[in-house]
């Protein structure tokens, strides 16, 4: 009688011994299932807001000529919102560039028309994010100089997607840091994969 009391506590602790055992597997597999389809929402959120974004720009404000600055000044706050409340430290650079053709001696070349989403004092935004397809600063008298409506050479762009034949381009920057689970602590932002960048060109 005895012995089948000893028994029962036995595999009632070992039970709890596996169970204990496993507990930690289970749930670092199910953690790692979660992050994943965290990370793959947040990748087609940034994606599918970055051709939005894009796509207005394009359509509405670089058909506007001189005013096209105005025009992205009144659309990319809602743009700034929106990306702002789906991702984190999320930031959109907005930017309509032309086409220059050949002639004075000069090659071909690109130049800047509008752009919203970083300063045009600085080119940079709040976080200290730049565009990636503004001129760079120039150096004089060994002090940088920022000056983002500078025309540069076509094949110093980089892009080839504007040409004679496509002469008004409308790029999409968005930044943002990833999250784990959508903590955004300074902690849990520092454990995620650092700062993705997405780009949508029209």
């Amino acid at each position: 009688m005895n012995h089948s009391k000893y028994s029962i506590k036995y595999f009632r602790g070992s039970a709890v011994l596996e169970f204990a055992l496993v507990l930690p597997v289970m749930f670092a597999i199910i953690y790692g299932c979660l992050e994943i389809s965290n990370r793959l929402n947040q990748e087609q959120v940034a994606n599918t807001f970055s051709y939005e974004s894009a796509n207005t720009a394009f359509r509405v404000c670089a058909g506007q000529g001189a005013g096209a600055q105005s025009s992205l000044d009144i659309h990319h706050p809602t743009f700034q919102h929106f990306a702002q409340g789906r991702l984190n430290q999320a930031e959109v650079i907005l930017s309509i560039f032309d086409y220059i053709p050949a002639g004075g001696g000069q090659p071909e070349r690109v130049q800047l028309r509008a752009i919203k989403g970083v300063s045009t004092i600085t080119g940079q935004s709040a976080l200290g994010r730049k565009s990636k397809f503004t001129p760079p600063d120039q150096i004089v008298m060994g002090v940088p100089v920022v000056n983002l409506f500078r025309s540069i050479p076509l094949t110093n762009f980089p892009t080839q997607a504007i040409s004679s034949a496509n002469r008004t381009i409308a790029i999409s920057e968005l930044y943002y840091t990833p999250t784990i689970l959508g903590l955004r602590t300074k902690f849990f932002a520092g454990l995620a994969a650092g700062l993705e960048y997405e780009v949508t060109i029209f």
